[in-house]
Formats: C-alpha cells, sequence, structure tokens
C-alpha cells in the first residue's frame, strides 16, 4: 500500500521523532502504549518486547521479541478512500486469500491470521472516522497457545484513547 501520507512523509516522521508515545506499566507486565500524534492505543505485554523505531506502516512505533523471535507493529493509517474492512482486505490483502486462517470482518474492524514459514501472523484494525488504528503480531507458530491470551487481550484493548 503506498504511504498514505505521500507528500507529508517527512513530516510524519519528523512528528514520530518528537513524540512521546506513552507507556504505563501495570503489576502484570503490560503497559498501555499510545500515540498522542496518531491515536493509537493498545495494551501489549512489555515483558516480551522492546521498541525499536518507527512501525514501517503507517505512524506508529515497531517493537522486537526480547528473544528476537516475535515482532509487533501498532500503527494508524489515514482512511482517505472512506475503506470499510471489507475493502481494505480487499485492495490491500498481498498474499492469497485461502490462506487465511482466520478472518472475522464486521462494520467497525477486521482481525486476520494467516501461518507462514514457522510463523503465525496476526492483524487487527479498528475502523474510525478518517482513521485505520492497528496492530500486526507476529510469532512462531510452535507457540501458538501460548500467544493466544496475549492476542485475545491486544484485541480487546486496541483504540484511540
Amino acid at each position: 500500500m503506498k504511504n498514505f501520507f505521500a507528500g507529508a512523509a517527512l513530516f510524519g516522521t519528523l512528528l514520530l521523532m518528537t513524540a512521546s508515545p506513552a507507556s504505563a506499566q501495570d503489576r502484570s507486565g503490560w503497559s498501555r502504549f499510545h500515540d498522542p500524534q496518531v491515536g493509537a492505543s493498545v495494551d501489549y505485554p512489555t515483558s516480551a518486547f522492546s521498541m525499536v523505531g518507527p512501525s514501517k506502516r503507517g505512524i506508529g512505533r515497531r517493537f522486537v521479541g526480547r528473544d528476537g523471535r516475535s515482532m509487533l507493529s501498532i500503527y494508524s493509517l489515514r482512511n482517505s478512500a472512506d475503506d470499510t474492512p471489507r475493502s481494505f482486505v480487499q485492495k490491500n490483502l498481498r498474499s492469497d486469500l485461502r490462506r487465511i486462517e482466520y478472518e472475522r470482518v464486521t462494520q467497525t474492524f477486521l482481525a486476520l491470521s494467516t501461518a507462514s514459514g514457522g510463523r503465525i501472523f496476526y492483524t487487527r484494525c479498528n475502523f474510525r472516522t478518517r482513521t485505520i488504528n492497528c496492530f500486526e503480531l507476529a510469532y512462531p507458530a510452535a507457540e501458538k497457545r501460548a500467544w493466544d491470551s496475549v492476542v485475545t487481550r491486544m484485541s480487546h484493548s486496541l483504540g484511540s484513547r
């Protein structure tokens, strides 16, 4: 997908460098990530991830697992085309639709999961007026059961607070 800020890419990068995303850790090793510049927010396990830089999609942050085997991106996209979750999937899904192992698409969000190369790739995006807030998570397929509760908590917490 093309950079949604097009000509404003440099401006967005500068905002990221000056933004200080809030993160409040609770006793369970989880924090609430919130980027005030773009609005994406989600609970994530700080005990499992370290922030490494800007996300590769949209405006947000990228995290890598402390053991190097998992990845998390939290980002926002501008919805200038007024995409619905269904039209967004149809326009932007790069892989074969038959490879999707889990798909839930409603009027307000999408959740997709695929497996490839021994890894599971999970995407959740919430659609708000003109903004799409997302997180992408990749982790070893052999650890699926351990990650199921993480994915569930993150999915339920994704918002724009």
